[in-house]
């Protein structure tokens, strides 16, 4: 009540606060962590008045940052003011230099305040961190790493020097620091896997303490660096289902991390009724379907039918999209489940890889030549036995150089689908026509001559007519074909 009353009386008497006083009032509010805005705004503009009285570097950082993190208006002639004076300082008051506590304030300032500063700025600062880089706590290194991209300081090497300083202390680590410079290094795109390594098996070795938050930033973090098999490497995966507070969607968001073994463990110990399915997002009842064993078949129907009422609107990772659309393929009544997660792949279905791409097809291959009759099957290997021995004869003929080298591309990928598809039973459904035709076409590059032929195989079983697709993929077979008769 004291303090909100200052404002107040500092308008009607404008000593009441000294700039000593500002001081102490911020040191006070920074006791307590509350920064009310007007009483910051008056202790910055009665210190910003009284420039001469500032004392050292310190106070007057201390000064300027809490009008930066507080949105106070600086002019440009109070902004040049302070970064002459600590220049100016930096050259002439060698006694008078900033801590190290104050430049981590002032880096988190300008950061937080989008200022970007000028090159002889960019030195100073960049030369003041590296000089304190070793005496930084460990939770200001590694926030200072954001800081210091954000301020673009890299180049003067300070980014590396804290990342050494900060990789050094992962042995010392607790599981709050060690899942917050996953999360760091998952914002900065550092793709170090000796440190995330030792970042996973350093997470191990705190079992005692973690809980299910850690294991899943973690694994959130690896997923953003695409390093999730790290989570199984480290052998975090098998301290989870031992997990005290482990929740059903923590538990089912987890299992896409783990290997069949844990899965099914989790499957059985949290999500093993409607229950606990009923508690689980959309993203979560997907993984569950996904990963779902045949022993746990009911669970896995349990999923679907229950996300037929769910909201559609959250994003589903691409790797479990794949693995789910993989198992409904598999399903016993693919036409149904492939309707209800493609709604739900709709969100992700660009980040699909070329890769993921390709398994889908491949199970489409799978399924529809298994659902092939006996009759059709046996006719369809003497067509084959045929097609191998002009297959030879082209081989054999030396005046056709082409034929040689067409080989590899056209007649072997076809070769080894060993059913012509006629005749199948198996009914791909029109929802998955259009989403694998979209990935396709965007993937097509990266498609290999056996993934061409198996679209066209696919599309020729259904009857479909999609020229978009049938065009990349005959595009492909030809950039593929002039390729290697280069």
């Amino acid at each position: 009540e004291t303090l909100c009353s200052l404002p107040t009386n500092a308008r009607s008497s404008p000593s009441t606060l000294s700039v000593e006083g500002c001081m102490r009032v911020l040191e006070g509010l920074a006791a307590v962590g509350s920064f009310p805005s007007k009483i910051v705004e008056l202790c910055v503009r009665t210190c910003l008045e009284h420039r001469s009285q500032l004392s050292s570097q310190n106070v007057a950082t201390a000064i300027f940052v809490a009008g930066l993190t507080k949105g106070t208006k600086l002019d440009s002639e109070v902004f040049h003011q302070f970064t002459g004076r600590l220049l100016n300082s930096a050259k002439f008051r060698k006694n008078d230099s900033l801590g190290p506590n104050s430049v981590a304030q002032l880096l988190r300032g300008l950061a937080a305040a989008g200022i970007k500063p000028d090159e002889r700025l960019q030195a100073f600062l960049g030369e003041q961190a590296l000089k304190y880089t070793s005496e930084f706590t460990v939770r200001d290194s590694t926030s200072l790493m954001i800081v210091v991209h954000q301020l673009k300081l890299d180049q003067t090497a300070v980014g590396q020097r804290l990342g050494m300083e900060v990789a050094a202390s992962i042995p010392s680590m607790g599981p709050d620091d060690l899942v917050r410079l996953a999360s760091v290094m998952a914002e900065l795109n550092l793709r170090d896997v000796g440190m995330l390594d030792a970042l996973g098996f350093r997470l191990r070795d705190c079992y005692g303490s973690l809980l299910s938050k850690h294991l899943t930033d973690f694994a959130m973090s690896l997923r953003e660096l695409n390093f999730s098999s790290l989570f199984t490497k480290c052998g975090i995966a098998e301290l989870v289902p031992s997990l005290k507070d482990l929740s059903p969607n923590d538990a089912a968001f987890l299992m896409a991390f783990c290997p069949p073994p844990i899965q099914e463990i989790l499957i059985s110990k949290f999500i093993h009724d409607a229950d606990s399915l009923q508690k689980l997002n959309p993203t979560s009842l997907i993984t569950v379907y996904g990963a779902a064993s045949q022993d746990l078949a009911h669970v896995a129907e349990l999923a679907l039918e229950m996300l037929k009422g769910k909201d559609a609107a959250m994003a589903v990772s691409a790797d479990v999209g794949c693995v789910a659309l993989c198992r409904a393929i598999q399903g016993p009544d693919p036409a149904f489940a492939i309707t209800i997660l493609t709604s739900f792949l709709a969100t992700v279905e660009n980040k699909f890889t070329s890769t993921q791409v390709e398994v889908i097809i491949d199970q489409l291959r799978k399924a529809v030549a298994e659902s092939v009759p006996e009759s059709a099957r046996l006719a369809n290997e003497s067509r084959s036995a045929r097609a191998r021995k002009e297959e030879d004869l082209m081989a054999t003929n030396k005046e056709s150089v082409v034929a040689t080298h067409v080989r590899p591309i056209y007649v072997h990928p076809a070769s080894k689908i060993q059913t012509s598809l006629r005749g199948a039973t198996f009914t791909v459904p029109a929802s998955l026509y259009r989403f694998l035709g979209r990935r396709v076409c965007a993937n097509v590059d990266f498609l290999s001559a056996d993934m061409c032929v198996a679209v066209l195989e696919i599309y020729m079983h259904g009857q479909v007519r999609d020229d978009r697709v049938v065009k990349a993929v005959f595009r492909r077979m030809s950039k593929l074909h002039r390729t290697i008769i280069n």
